[in-house]
């Protein structure tokens, strides 16, 4: 099993870092039709052949997320997505 593994440093605090990755989920929710819930303050995230993490904390986002057999060649395409959407949405507080 592939899987995806990130750390970012962040300045926006918990409460707005939460809000950024709930930003990230709905869109998510929106354009690939993914399910998204939050256990504490982690972020969990699924949908066929994809299953993932993202855990948030006062000054730290973590990412991990497995890809299934079908999903593994699209790794790097998706590595790529999850980076630009952390930069995109944790650039306010870096």
């Amino acid at each position: 099993m592939a899987t995806i593994h990130i750390e970012r440093t962040h300045r926006l605090g918990l409460a707005s870092a939460k809000a950024a990755a709930d930003r990230v989920a709905a869109e998510l929710q929106r354009e690939h039709n993914v399910q998204a819930h939050w256990e504490g303050d982690t972020l969990k995230v699924r949908k066929t052949g994809v299953s993932g993490e993202l855990a948030v904390s006062e000054s730290h986002v973590i990412v991990n997320v497995k890809l299934g057999l079908s999903m593994r060649f699209f790794r790097g395409t998706l590595e790529k997505e999850i980076n630009e959407q952390l930069d995109a949405h944790l650039a306010m507080g870096v």
